[in-house]
Order: C-alpha cells, then sequence, then structure tokens
C-alpha cells in the first residue's frame, strides 16, 4: 500500500489511519496518553518489558523534582486564573504546558522531559520567591 509512494504521501495516509484508529479506539488513546506521562516523568511503565526493583527507586528519587514541579504549575495556573501572573511567568508556564502537553499526545520518553527541567526549575524558583517560604522560617526577635 505504501510502497511506491512519496514521502509526503505515506505521510498523509498514516496520518489519516493514525486520526481513524484515535476515532475508533479514543478510550485505548486516552490510557495511552496516561502512559505517556507516567513515561515522561518516571520512565514507567516499559512496554513489553518486566520492571524490575531498580524502577520502585528511580520513581522514589524523581518524586523530589515532580512533587515541586506539579505545585510550582498548579500555583503558577491558580495565578494566571486570577490574572495576577506577569508575562513572565505566563510565557514559561505556557511553553512548558505545550511541549509537556505535546509530549503527552505522541511517543513519550524521558529523554523529551529533560528538555523542560529547566523551565520546571524556574517555576519552582520563581513560586518560592512569590510564596515567601523562605521568609517563613526565619525567626522573628
Amino acid at each position: 500500500m505504501l510502497v511506491g509512494q512519496s514521502r509526503v504521501e505515506r505521510g498523509q495516509i498514516l496520518t489519516g489511519q493514525a486520526v481513524d484508529n484515535i476515532r475508533e479506539h479514543p478510550t485505548k488513546y486516552m490510557l495511552n496518553i496516561v502512559s505517556n506521562v507516567g513515561r515522561l516523568l518516571f520512565n514507567y511503565p516499559h512496554s513489553y518489558t518486566t520492571q524490575s526493583p531498580n524502577t520502585l527507586l528511580y520513581i522514589a528519587s524523581i518524586m523530589f523534582l515532580v512533587v515541586p514541579g506539579v505545585l510550582a504549575v498548579a500555583g503558577l495556573l491558580w495565578r494566571m486564573l486570577r490574572q495576577h501572573a506577569g508575562a513572565d511567568e505566563a510565557l514559561i508556564g505556557g511553553v512548558f504546558l505545550v511541549a509537556f502537553g505535546g509530549s503527552s499526545l505522541v511517543a513519550a520518553s524521558p529523554r523529551y522531559c529533560v528538555m523542560l527541567v529547566p523551565l520546571a526549575v524556574a517555576m519552582v524558583a520563581h513560586a518560592i520567591r512569590e510564596t515567601r517560604i523562605l521568609e517563613w522560617t526565619r525567626r522573628q526577635p
């Protein structure tokens, strides 16, 4: 079917088949998106391979980045919805959400998430600065 076709024609045929598959199996596609988010954040689940205890160690260690990152993104979204976010916050948050969301919709691998780590760290640092967490820990005389 694809033999003898140009690359553009093959791309159009395969894209049409992909859209048809998504329309016919939306639940399976949603499950794939959830799995892609898990792969981006935790490098889990792996298809067609057995899991090892090392996976649990990896998930436990990465939680120190994921939990603050999720809280920072949630805080940023809250500030954006309340229209208190500056242009810099909106830009960083928008780029992060578009890149993360786009990676979740297609094939996902932890190496795709590596590019988003600087944005996540910037959002966490900004959230710490805005909430003045460090000032709460100082003792007042």
